[in-house]
């Protein structure tokens, strides 16, 4: 029973009820659902526009939706490269990547990074590489200038 059925006066009898019509619920649901899939769908989008790479020169980081955010970070100016990973972090292979450059005050912090115990591992291995092929390089020139310097 409703409320106005329940209080009617003596003798008082209800001849029509009505309620609101379903249509004035659609503004509210039609907000309800923007302003609950606008922030999924920018996660989303963030999620699909970041990238993180290792090549045999650099760390590059890309990442934003309406506009477009590179990093880089030569391998032979990574000072340091650390990893935060929390307990769930470590269940669900994610964490922090911290990486400390000789260009930059300060340290770059890339939260939720997949694989970070990969990345770390490939950053610093690319980063022996590139300072062996560094090495030889110029131990190379040296040995041509040394045989040019002879003749």
């Amino acid at each position: 029973m409703s409320y106005i059925s329940n209080n009617l006066k003596p003798d008082e009898k209800i001849i029509f009820e009505t309620k609101l019509h379903w249509l004035v619920m659609v503004p509210t649901i039609l907000w309800g659902w923007l302003v609950l899939f606008i922030p999924i769908i920018i996660v989303f989008l963030e999620y699909r526009a970041t990238e993180f790479a290792v090549t045999n020169q650099r760390i590059v980081i890309k990442y934003g939706v309406l506009s477009r955010n590179v990093d880089e970070a030569p391998l032979d100016k990574i000072q340091n490269i650390s990893l935060r990973q929390s307990f769930l972090g470590r269940l669900l292979n994610f964490g922090t990547l911290v990486v400390q450059t000789a260009a930059t005050f300060g340290r770059d912090t890339f939260p939720y990074v997949k694989n970070p115990l990969k990345l770390r591992q490939y950053v610093s291995e690319q980063i022996d590489l590139y300072k062996d092929g560094q090495i030889k390089k110029q131990a190379e020139a040296l040995a041509r200038e040394m045989k040019g310097g002879n003749r």
